[in-house]
């Protein structure tokens, strides 16, 4: 299970860096082509990238799901783990926490750098021959960087959690299960409508950091309400 929850946490943290790094694309073929006769082009070259990157995020988010889906029992039933397991686990869980914290560390980093960036963006074409939008393409490389290292550790650690809760384990509802399993395609969903509406894809990856908190916020509030059935 623990193999499994790693790998698939690798994978969903891609997707999720993907969907971040889609606007790209556009925001560069805009940057590149914006002043020449193949601007519309260039446009639409961009949109066709972004919609491919967006396509292979989709399609990773769908098959782990499917692959994840023989362990659902560990969210369904009560279990106990053999004897020992949950020593090692333990063992294994504390070894990974200093990773989990340098990885957190790291995304709130590149967190604040990508908001350096995008300050930097406003006053820099005023001084420099430097259009925002290198500055925002450079932002939203960081939060796809920092957003992957949140998803990718905070899996691992809830996956941990998961196992070495009480061997009476508290079961979630079926509406709550369903809404965690859908949670990131839910968030694709809203980025995805958000940035082709209001075409603002140079700020629409801030759904991504957001989502990522939010997440957060939602694991602690269903550990509280673990804790009061107990």
């Amino acid at each position: 299970y623990i193999a499994h929850r790693i790998s698939f946490a690798a994978y969903v943290a891609l997707g999720v860096l993907l969907c971040i790094l889609a606007a790209i694309p556009l925001i560069g073929s805009d940057l590149l082509l914006s002043h020449t006769v193949n601007a519309q082009v260039g446009k639409t070259m961009g949109l066709v990238f972004s919609v491919a990157i967006i396509t292979v995020a989709v399609a990773i988010f769908i098959i782990q799901s499917f692959h994840g889906k023989r362990y659902q029992y560990l969210e369904k039933e009560d279990f106990e783990t053999a004897y020992g397991v949950d020593s090692v686990l333990k063992e294994r869980l504390e070894r990974f926490m200093p990773s989990y914290v340098l990885r957190t560390v790291s995304g709130v980093v590149l967190c604040m750098v990508a908001f350096i960036f995008l300050i930097i963006s406003d006053i820099a074409p005023k001084f420099y021959q430097l259009s925002s939008g290198f500055f925002v393409v450079v932002a939203i490389a960081l939060v796809a960087a920092a957003v992957y290292l949140f998803v990718q550790a905070n899996i691992v650690r809830s996956s941990y959690y998961r196992l070495l809760q009480p061997k009476k384990k508290t079961v979630y509802p079926t509406k709550i299960r369903l809404f965690l399993q859908a949670y990131w395609l839910i968030v694709v969903c809203i980025y995805l409508a958000y940035s082709f509406i209001t075409s603002d894809w140079g700020k629409s990856w801030i759904v991504w950091p957001l989502a990522a908190l939010t997440y957060g916020v939602i694991e602690v509030v269903l550990k509280v309400w673990r804790l009061g059935k107990k």
